[in-house]
């Protein structure tokens, strides 16, 4: 929209009942009609069919289920069809709750009043107000009539909080429940206000969650933790990701981002090389596999800049079952790292082989495969991968077939 115009002058806003010249950009003078509104993308759904309050004129013509009906809201007039719930016909001067299924798209809000004229003769019959925009289809019955007229009675906080609690975990914003729940943005904004001061809803930026699934998700996300120390107290934890997917499946990652801080800031959870665990959690191992690790190290160690390659290790050990987990527990706690697959260093061997090929560069301006290999003493196998590995964390960079120090380093490993 290139300008406003209010009376022949140019504005910046107009309120609502303001006669209104408006420059479109984009907007063909055809591609308009009469009933079309103007609003910001994504507020507002065109809809077909409307739960309502209708009222009948005292003077006006029995009104049966099905009565064809011009349907008139501010400016957009449509046929419809009256779908009464509870009765088979509307008596003059009578009220009831029902659907009115459009013929064409009309743009409603909760609480919008109309008027409803006979579709020939033209004689106005009756009008109500809008109770739900793009409703699902009710049966006819008392039931679907009582339920409307609750909806209809409902506090409009209740019903925004009801329609955040729909999007559990999801969470939603005011933009994305304006067409749900047919209102201005703005007004939502005001009704959620008190629901987030009472501790109902949490509000993580923009985005509004149900409370009670929230806790609900952080009650699954301390059992998980704690059923995988139980089995697994070997482990650090659960890798975050999974800890996402598994107790807030679908959840925002902001929300599960701010329930791990909160639990971390209550001493409840911790976060370590990127697992997720009970504050006080330690891994624990059995006497064998603590001599095990020992074991697997030492040969790690040993094998320094060309390591042996875990199968052999395994076979050398001859211990079986327990090596798979006493393998994974020393990845996860960075004494052993996987530099490629199947390619194991351990951790202190990495922070040496860092320290020589910073110096290298420093000295020479850049380092090669061949270069690492021969400064090593290796073969050029585990060069190229320490040089990859050194690559993917952003200790060096590549430029051709030579490596640089990057601008920025993290530690090694």
């Amino acid at each position: 929209m290139r300008q406003i115009e209010r009376h022949g002058e140019r504005v910046e806003e107009v309120s609502a009942g303001s006669r209104t010249a408006l420059n479109l950009v984009g907007v063909e003078r055809a591609d308009l009609a009469r009933g079309m509104v103007l609003a910001t993308p994504g507020t507002l759904r065109p809809a077909t069919s409307l739960d309502v309050h209708v009222r009948s004129l005292p003077g006006a013509p029995l009104l049966p289920h099905l009565s064809r009906l011009r349907f008139y809201l501010g400016t957009a007039e449509v046929l419809c069809r009256l779908h009464l719930l509870d009765r088979d016909r509307l008596a003059p001067g009578g009220e009831a709750f029902a659907q009115l299924r459009c013929e064409g798209p009309v743009v409603a809000l909760r609480g919008d009043r109309f008027v409803l004229r006979r579709y020939s003769p033209l004689v106005t019959v009756g009008g109500g107000e809008i109770v739900a925009v793009n409703p699902p289809r009710r049966r006819r019955g008392a039931a679907a009539a009582a339920a409307l007229a609750d909806l209809s009675a409902a506090d409009p906080a209740a019903l925004l909080w009801q329609a955040i609690a729909e999007r559990a975990l999801a969470g939603a914003t005011v933009a994305m429940l304006a067409p749900v729940l047919g209102q201005r943005p703005e007004v939502l904004a005001a009704q959620v206000a008190p629901l987030v001061a009472d501790g109902r809803v949490h509000q993580i930026r923009d985005r509004f969650f149900d409370a009670r699934a929230v806790e609900r998700a952080t009650e699954r996300l301390l059992a998980l933790l704690a059923d995988t120390h139980r089995q697994s107290p070997w482990r650090i934890g659960i890798p975050r990701e999974e800890a996402k997917s598994r107790a807030f499946p679908d959840g925002d990652d902001r929300l599960f981002a701010a329930v791990v801080e909160r639990q971390a800031a209550a001493g409840t959870v911790a976060l370590t090389r990127g697992f997720l665990h009970l504050a006080g959690h330690r891994p624990t191992f059995t006497p064998p596999e603590g001599a095990l690790r020992e074991a697997v190290v030492r040969a790690f160690r040993e094998g320094g800049f060309a390591p042996p390659a875990p199968a052999e290790v395994a076979a050398g050990l001859a211990e079986g079952p327990i090596f798979a987990r006493v393998l994974q527990s020393l990845l996860e706690d960075g004494t052993l790292v996987e530099v490629a697959p199947g390619v194991l260093f351990a951790g202190g061997v990495l922070e040496e082989t860092a320290r020589r090929v910073a110096a290298h560069i420093q000295g020479a301006g850049a380092i090669t495969v061949a270069e690492l290999r021969d400064l090593l003493g290796t073969s050029r196998k585990y060069a190229l991968a320490l040089l990859e590995y050194y690559d993917g964390i952003r200790f060096t960079r590549r430029v051709g077939d030579r490596r640089v120090l990057a601008a920025s380093r993290p530690a090694v490993p």
